[in-house]
């Protein structure tokens, strides 16, 4: 939940983590016939962790760029710099929108977390204040167990 001036707002994160492998190791594992435990093995020797990600807030969508994620016990802790999603491919490399700073703790068996979201808005500068509400570790969005 994203709060702004008494407002509140729906936001969606997700990140997702890819390892890059050259492609000539890809089809010599495919020739080999290689299990599937045995290629995720091997990728996950392979250098070149990649950390790419979204954010939707209300109706607007951005990409989270020079993402930077860090854990600490049981927090996990974002911050990452925002690109507007569609003019993402347009835009020259560098080009910043906003940032977003979140920490998300495990305590007790429930989530939450808090955090802080900036975005330009043309000449106005918007600024949120981020809330995740605790729930159940291991809840999917609609609050079930996973």
């Amino acid at each position: 939940m994203a709060l702004k001036r008494g407002d509140a707002y729906l936001l969606h994160i997700w990140l997702v983590d890819t390892r890059r492998i050259p492609p000539a190791l890809a089809r010599d594992m495919l020739k080999e016939n290689r299990s599937l435990d045995e290629i995720r093995e091997e990728i996950g020797k392979s250098a070149g962790r990649t950390t790419r990600g979204g954010m939707i807030l209300g109706d607007d969508r951005y990409a989270l760029v020079e993402i930077n994620q860090t854990f600490d016990g049981f927090c996990s802790v974002l911050d990452a710099d925002l690109t507007n999603f569609v003019d993402m491919m347009k835009s020259p490399p560098g080009r910043t929108i906003g940032h977003i700073n979140m920490r998300i703790c495990e305590e007790g068996g429930l989530w939450s977390g808090d955090g802080n979201l900036t975005i330009n808005e043309g000449a106005e500068v918007a600024s949120y204040r981020l809330t995740i509400l605790p729930e159940p570790a291991g809840a999917d969005r609609r609050g079930g167990p996973s």
